[in-house]
This record gives structure tokens, sequence and C-alpha cells, in this order.
């Protein structure tokens, strides 16, 4: 299983599934793009959509997303669900109602391609060290949507409200899991 879970190319590789619900891409998600692993948070409607999500401020959580955007411009980038349009973040997959993003919610053992890797200092901005993550810690949400585990005075620093706990780090990056971050999600 270690050597399959190195060649994949998914941002989030699901272990054991949680519930996963449907929502929205709001504006600034669509302007910007999203990896797979960005947590998101509920934001007042747009127009006729309902369930509108975008980034979240690392206080307020309504899931986790999926799957990355559509970058056709960037073949390497993501799972193969990024050609297919499944993940549309285009003005003309809102309007043509193909603008539905997979959202997980929590309890699901998942592995992460992309998390902080570089510290909060004492001052809330993220300048280093690197992270140096342990096995059965709590982690939060960054200022970036991100996992991470600095510390709730640090992120609250760099602007986030209320730290959350998201979940437990239970696979730390090596060569055989691809470099990816183990988590246990609970929230």
């Amino acid at each position: 299983m270690a050597q399959q879970i190195q060649e994949l190319q998914d941002d989030v590789v699901i272990l054991a599934k949680s519930e996963t619900i449907t929502a929205q891409a709001g504006p600034v998600l669509r302007a910007t793009g999203w990896r797979g692993g960005t947590f998101v948070m509920y934001v007042p409607p747009t127009g006729v959509d309902e369930f509108v999500v975008e980034r979240t401020d690392g206080s307020n959580l309504a899931g986790m997303l999926l799957f990355p955007s559509e970058d056709y411009q960037n073949l390497a980038a993501g799972a193969p669900e990024n050609f297919t349009a499944e993940q549309v973040r285009t003005a003309q997959g809102a309007a043509s109602g193909a603008s539905t993003i997979t959202v997980v919610t929590d309890f699901a053992r998942c592995l992460f391609r992309f998390f902080e890797t570089v510290s909060l200092d004492a001052g809330g901005a993220r300048v280093g060290p690197p992270i140096i993550y342990v096995l059965n810690e709590w982690l939060h949400i960054s200022e970036n949507g991100l996992l991470c585990n600095d510390l709730p005075a640090r992120l609250i620093l760099a602007g986030v409200a209320t730290p959350l706990n998201v979940g437990t780090c239970s696979s730390l990056p090596a060569a055989r899991n691809g470099a990816r971050l183990g988590v246990d999600l609970r929230w």
C-alpha cells in the first residue's frame, strides 16, 4: 500500500471516508482556485446559490475541500478529477449549474499533500522555522486554510480569532507516504 500511496498525485488521499456534502465555491475561491485539503467556511449566498463556501478564517469550519479546482494550465497539478471539470471554478461553470464542489465533513482519516510547513513566529508572521509535526498532537487550521500545529496564541496573532482543533496527527510526512501529513479529522 505504501508504494501505491507514493505514486498517487491526489491532493488528499482518503483512507477512511466520512460524510461528504456539496457546496458552491464563492467568488474569492473561484478567482484564486484551491487545492484539495483546503478548509472552508460558509459565507452568505451569492445570487441564486445556496451553501456557498470560501477559504476559512481558521475560526469557522464547514469542512475540507476534497478535490482541487480545475487547472488546465498546469497539467501536473492535483488529481485526475482536475481535468474533468468536476470542481469547476469558472464563471461559465457557475452559470451552467456545474459549480458544485465536494466538501468532506468530520471523522475521516486522510493523508494531505498540502499543509503548512513553515511555523508562525512570536509576532504571528509565517517566517519559520520549519514546522515539525508530532504523532498524536492536535492540529489546527492556519490563517491560510491549511492544517498546522502552530500554538493557538500565535494563530490569534496571525488573525485566527478562535483557533479550532480539527484532528489528530496520525502519520508523519515521509517517503513511504509521499511526504503527506496523516490526520484523523474530528471536529
